[in-house]
């Protein structure tokens, strides 16, 4: 964890679509939280994604992507 916070400090870790196993991007993460602004299911939103309604729920709850702010964003 050390080393992480480190990274992140040093501007070296990658965040998003930099990611290596990174399902979304950053367009698709603001589309995915406005869909679910108008009230689409996380498992609506992931079916016309194509990927799990838990990486959705993350993305829109602010637990991934926090980078790209918006609504569901932690600051």
């Amino acid at each position: 964890r050390t080393n992480n916070r480190d990274r992140a400090a040093f501007g070296t870790l990658p965040k998003g679509a930099d990611c290596y196993n990174a399902k979304l991007t950053d367009d698709l993460v603001r589309a995915a939280r406005a869909a679910r602004a108008r009230g689409l299911t996380f498992k609506q939103i992931a079916a016309v994604l194509g990927v799990s309604w838990t990486t959705v729920q993350r993305a829109c709850n602010g637990g991934t992507w926090n980078h790209v702010g918006g609504p569901g964003a932690n600051p």
